[in-house]
C-alpha cells in the first residue's frame, strides 16, 4: 500500500489503535504534536519531565493535566534515561524527543544495559509532506517550487537528502535563471 499523503498515514495509524508515546522532557512543540496525536485517536502520550514545568506547558496548551500521564524526572538526561527505559521494559511503544539534545537521547537509547538498540545498524527517517510542486516533465525529476497545489509526501533517509537537497537547488537555479513561467508564485 502506498501511502501518499498524512491524511492517509492518519487513517492507516487510525486503523492500527492507540499507541503509548514517550515524550522525553516535553517542550511546546513535542507537547503540541503529542496532543495532537492524542485528538486524533493514535496515541496515549506519557509525558516524561519535571511534572511543574509539564503541568504549566499543559495549561498553556489549554488542555487538562489529568488527561495525560506525567512521569518525573529532573532534568533533561533524567528524562531521556526514564523514557527510554518506558520503551525497554515494553510499557510505551514510541519514543518522542521532546526538548532535549539528540545526543542526550541517543546516549540513553544506545546504553549496553537499560537502551533499545537492538542491532549494530541503526537508521533514522524523516516523513513530510511536501506541498510544492514537481515540475518534472519540464525541469528535472528533483525540481520542486514551493506555493503550487500539489501535495506529495516523501519518506527519505539522511542519506538521500543531501543529494536530493543538491539536486532540487540546481533544477531551482536553472528554472529561475532561465525565467520560468511559475516564477511569481511558486519561490
Amino acid at each position: 500500500m502506498e501511502i501518499r499523503t498524512f491524511a492517509e498515514l492518519l487513517e492507516v495509524a487510525k486503523k492500527r489503535g492507540r499507541r503509548k508515546l514517550a515524550v522525553a522532557f516535553p517542550e511546546e512543540v513535542s507537547l503540541h504534536a503529542a496532543i495532537l496525536a492524542q485528538q486524533a485517536g493514535i496515541a496515549a502520550p506519557v509525558l516524561v519531565g519535571p511534572p511543574d514545568r509539564i503541568a504549566a506547558l499543559l495549561e498553556q496548551a489549554g488542555v487538562s493535566a489529568g488527561d495525560y500521564e506525567v512521569v518525573a524526572a529532573a532534568d533533561a538526561v533524567q528524562a531521556c534515561r526514564i523514557a527510554v527505559q518506558l520503551a525497554h521494559d515494553d510499557q510505551v511503544d514510541v519514543l518522542l524527543k521532546g526538548g532535549v539534545q539528540t545526543a542526550q537521547l541517543l546516549h540513553a537509547v544506545l546504553d549496553k544495559d537499560t537502551g533499545i538498540r537492538a542491532s549494530k545498524v541503526m537508521s533514522e527517517c524523516t516523513i513530510y509532506e511536501d506541498t510544492r510542486m514537481r515540475h518534472s516533465d519540464r525541469y528535472g525529476e528533483d525540481a520542486v517550487y514551493r506555493g503550487c497545489s500539489h501535495h506529495h509526501t516523501h519518506v527519505r533517509t539522511r542519506a538521500d537528502q543531501g543529494l536530493r537537497r543538491r539536486r532540487t537547488a540546481r533544477a531551482g537555479q536553472r528554472h529561475f535563471a532561465s525565467g520560468g513561467e511559475h516564477q511569481g508564485h511558486c519561490r
